[in-house]
């Protein structure tokens, strides 16, 4: 059986008054799929924390999803701390760029400068569109591992996972 890891970062989880539901969607979402999930944490807004939280739970599992740390503030900085360990530098891609001006576009507004920020994507990493909010999702394989890396909202994890993350595990599961 495959085993997976979730580790939902912001330091809002940890300070009281924010539930972490994202990490008991996925949970239930895996179980339905055959695969274990033997750790949860939540890692506050720190990139060496986070770094260390990735490399703990790719030695562990071959799938490690992360919700949370890819809005437009200074303290979103999961895609940071993907990119530290992994070594990938994030990188603008043109089709995140786009999907961002397209979705604000929608509501009269232009990017600013904090959610342009959110189009820096790890390279190589594959983009996992979001088609309720701002913030693309991505992924990627690490040592084995398959990290994604998902918004923290509710509605836009879930959304992303079912739609981008859910047929990549089906894929690693076929003969």
């Amino acid at each position: 059986m495959r085993r997976a890891e979730i580790i939902a970062v912001g330091s809002e989880l940890l300070l009281g008054g924010r539930l972490d539901t994202n990490s008991v969607f996925l949970s239930e979402k895996l179980a339905s799929l055959g695969v274990e999930v033997r750790y949860k944490s939540v890692v506050g807004d720190n990139v060496t924390d986070i770094a260390d939280a990735i490399r703990g739970a790719a030695r562990r599992a071959q799938i490690v999803l992360l919700t949370g740390g890819l809005g437009p503030t200074q303290d979103d900085c999961t895609r940071q701390a993907v990119a530290r360990v992994t070594g990938r530098p994030p990188r603008r891609r043109a089709e995140a760029i786009e999907t961002l001006r397209h979705y604000l576009a929608a509501r009269g507004r232009i990017p600013t400068a904090g959610q342009l920020r959110q189009v820096l994507i790890p390279s190589g990493a594959d983009l996992l569109p979001n088609p309720v909010g701002s913030a693309p999702g991505f992924s990627l394989v690490w040592k084995g591992c398959l990290l994604a890396a998902l918004p923290g909202v509710p509605s836009e994890a879930e959304r992303m996972f079912d739609a981008a993350v859910v047929p990549k595990l089906l894929q690693k599961t076929r003969p």
